[in-house]
């Protein structure tokens, strides 16, 4: 909740999905209903907190960074597997692929790709705002912000949330996510974490996971590991590893074209 000043505090509260259903079906039944609500919500005093972040650092281009992000918090429901452990995990995961890789084949990133679990998205964004403002990302140049904040469901492909150039190069590399099962490329709003970044001009995406049962869980009780898919999980990590590497490697266009929500 949000008040303007002057205008009187009133009490307001959300029910889940489930629960909305539920409370209709009653209500369709024409029996006399009661319902109690208790509220024991309440703003506490700011606290110190902080992001969390790695990295592997870029062989050529060190200065030029790739970030894949979740965030940390949850709503006190629930533990908060879906919204967004199963970001986080995955940031951390896919740079875990990208030094095996390097490891074994060889592979290394020409930019920097910087893992970040970004600390107050659900009531403040906070992290994400004070990672822009974050004096040491003045020596830096940010070519990507990749987030998963849509739960750790089975990935299908990414929002493209820049201007018109970039969209055109990602979009060519649909056959390459294709085989990952992430090959679709949309224009679309990115993530919450990373959209003070993104509002600078920095090209962000949102990884896109089927989302028909999301909602069961979402900002929920019932939102703990047990619901999180191992595999499902894993191949989102896949999906941003690949993408991430990508850019790493190509780089984006930099030059202003068409932005478009």
């Amino acid at each position: 909740m949000g008040y303007q000043d002057g205008v009187k505090k009133i009490p307001a509260a959300a029910i889940s999905t489930r629960d909305a259903e539920k409370l209709s079906a009653l209500l369709r039944g024409g029996e006399p209903l009661r319902v109690r609500l208790i509220l024991s919500c309440r703003t506490l005093p700011d606290a110190p907190s902080a992001n969390v972040a790695g990295e592997i650092t870029g062989t050529e281009k060190p200065g030029e960074v790739i970030v894949v992000g979740g965030h940390l918090d949850a709503w006190d429901k629930g533990s908060g597997a879906h919204d967004d452990g199963a970001g986080c995990v995955q940031a951390i995961e896919a740079l875990d692929l990208i030094r095996t890789l390097g490891r074994t084949l060889g592979l290394k990133p020409v930019r920097t790709i910087r893992a970040v679990m970004f600390m107050n998205e659900e009531n403040g964004l906070r992290g994400g705002r004070g990672y822009v403002a974050d004096p040491l990302r003045r020596s830096e140049k940010h070519v990507a912000m990749i987030e998963s904040d849509a739960g750790g469901f089975a990935p299908r492909g990414f929002f493209v949330d820049a201007d018109s150039a970039v969209r055109t190069q990602v979009f060519r590399w649909k056959t390459v996510m294709e085989k990952v099962n992430a090959g679709r490329l949309l224009a679309g709003r990115s993530g919450v974490d990373i959209s003070p970044m993104v509002a600078t001009g920095v090209p962000g995406f949102g990884l896109d996971p089927e989302n028909h049962r999301y909602f069961d869980y979402h900002h929920s009780d019932k939102d703990t590991p047990d619901k999180v898919n191992p595999r499902e999980l894993e191949m989102g990590a896949i999906a941003e590893a690949l993408l991430a590497y990508i850019i790493a490697q190509e780089g984006l266009p930099s030059e202003p074209a068409t932005r478009s929500r």
